[in-house]
């Protein structure tokens, strides 16, 4: 038996995949090669687009800054003791509490699909910190 997908449900689907690893990120643009176009450009317009030698590129990207940091973790790491017993330093572990401080990070992720003359989609290419499907909403 042998299923296919429209292009509308694998837009879907990547809707559905938000907060996925860039794998699963992958996987999804992947199972849209072959599919026409149209189903993804309905629901979200691409950022640009521009000519290519063998019809179009559009590109969906985004950039934004997040705060993170700001909270306490507890660390292992080795306290050198002495041992009398043995008459030499050991090695005890142990955990400490460490403060990371809070910091502002650049997240961004920039996708481009590539179409032929017909409308089809050839090839895709994604980059980026933030490749997830939280964009495509």
């Amino acid at each position: 038996m042998r299923i296919c997908l429209s292009t509308s449900l694998l837009a879907a689907l990547l809707l559905l995949c938000c907060g996925c690893s860039g794998y699963y990120y992958d996987k999804a643009l992947e199972g849209m090669v072959g599919s026409p176009v149209e189903g993804v450009l309905a629901g979200h317009p691409p950022t640009n687009k521009y000519p290519t030698a063998t019809g179009w590129a559009y590109i969906w990207a985004h950039e934004y800054e997040a705060q993170e940091g700001g909270y306490f973790r507890y660390v292992p790491r080795n306290r050198m003791v002495y041992d009398g017993y043995r008459g030499q330093y050991i090695a005890r572990p142990e955990y400490v509490m460490d403060y990371i401080p809070p910091y502002t990070i650049i997240r961004w992720c920039k996708t481009i699909i590539y179409v032929n003359q017909q409308g089809r989609i050839i090839d895709y290419e994604f980059g980026g910190n933030d490749c997830t499907a939280e964009f495509w909403k």
